[in-house]
């Protein structure tokens, strides 16, 4: 070999230790790094729930780490055996980080948002777990989770109703198909025990309304003077921002004289052909006991399809000067979305600058 050669391998040799040594440096925070990646791309990728590739896809992910979990669990040896744990982990990610993104447009409540907490310490612990995912009955509990969170999402899709009955639907459903897994890996490998349990939490999860409602999402809420629908738009009036707030879109604190209207515009997201029926909840808050009560229930029908949401409103007169509060929910008492405001007396005579938003 000639000193040239020579020279030539050593800094190729430098070059691979220097590139391994700075792989070694980063390879603690790899799992973060994936993770962060993994969900703002999901985050900007997804769109809607209803997508009909994206819940294929999902399907597939259910099915081939469904099959994965049974070869770790039959103990199949072949070439690539080692590297079954990963693939779990990788099915996994994929579904979870999607699943934090669907879930998360749908929660506007404390409750639901401790359930996102959940699906998040799911997504986030998925990324430090390969070695766990060894034991068959781990994998098989975080499946019967993911299942669940799939039919969950997908069947009011495709039944175009939402209501207790597709919740435990997808409860039974995806109970059955962890039974399935459970035959094909062996019985006496994966116990059933936890999956009672979480299933029965997620039961009482719902019935307390801790679940995010999925598939609807609320796109917008505000507060405004005035709801004006022409064409195919609604024009909301509010009054003028100060130029130091120039992104505010509704009315945090309402001056309020006598005659004027306080209208409560929102635009919620459903599948295609999926209907229901909505309410804006009005409270008021009691400055002595500190507590708010409702004075309206205003409803109106949902018909799902559009991406952007459908749009509707309903208003109210006489209003009590204080703190007030419209939440929008279901029939079946979900919450969608919650917007607060304060009425504060003017005088009538005083001129307000207005200002427009088009939905």
């Amino acid at each position: 070999m000639s000193s040239e050669q020579t020279i030539n391998e050593t800094k190729k040799n430098s070059l691979v230790s220097k590139a391994q040594r700075k792989f070694n440096t980063i390879k603690p925070y790899l799992p973060a790094i994936c993770f962060f990646c993994g969900f703002t791309w999901d985050n900007l990728t997804l769109r809607r729930i209803d997508n009909t590739l994206d819940m294929i896809i999902f399907g597939v992910y259910i099915i081939l780490v469904g099959i994965v979990i049974v070869l770790i669990g039959r103990k199949v040896s072949f070439k690539f055996s080692q590297f079954l744990p990963m693939a779990v982990q990788f099915f996994f990610g994929g579904l979870f980080s999607s699943f934090v993104v669907y879930y998360f447009k749908s929660a506007s409540s404390l409750p639901t948002l401790l359930f996102m907490f959940f699906l998040l310490v799911l997504l986030v612990g998925n990324e430090f777990i390969e070695k766990k995912l060894h034991d068959v009955t781990f994998s098989a509990t975080l499946y019967a989770i993911a299942s669940f969170m799939y039919l969950n999402a997908i069947l009011p899709v495709l039944f175009r109703v939402m209501h207790a009955g597709i919740f435990l639907l997808a409860i039974a459903s995806a109970f059955g198909l962890f039974m399935a897994i459970r035959a094909l890996a062996t019985k006496a490998q994966i116990s059933a025990k936890p999956i009672i349990v979480v299933y029965g939490m997620l039961i009482l999860a719902y019935f307390f309304n801790i679940i995010p409602p999925v598939p609807l999402a609320k796109k917008e809420m505000g507060i405004y003077r005035s709801v004006d629908k022409r064409e195919n738009s609604y024009y909301c009036t509010l009054e003028s921002p100060p130029w130091y707030s120039f992104w505010k879109e509704s009315e945090n604190n309402f001056y309020y004289a006598p005659g004027d209207s306080v209208f409560c515009f929102s635009s919620i997201f459903a599948p295609t052909r999926l209907s229901k029926k909505i309410f804006h909840c009005w409270y008021h808050r009691n400055e002595k006991n500190r507590k708010f009560t409702q004075t309206d229930k205003l409803g109106y029908k949902l018909n799902g399809g559009r991406a952007k949401g459908y749009r509707g409103y309903t208003y109210k007169k006489h209003l009590q000067k204080g703190q007030w509060k419209v939440a929008i929910k279901t029939d079946d008492n979900k919450t969608l979305g919650v917007i607060r405001f304060t009425i504060i007396p003017r005088d009538s005579q005083k001129e307000i600058k207005m200002k427009q938003v088009v939905y």
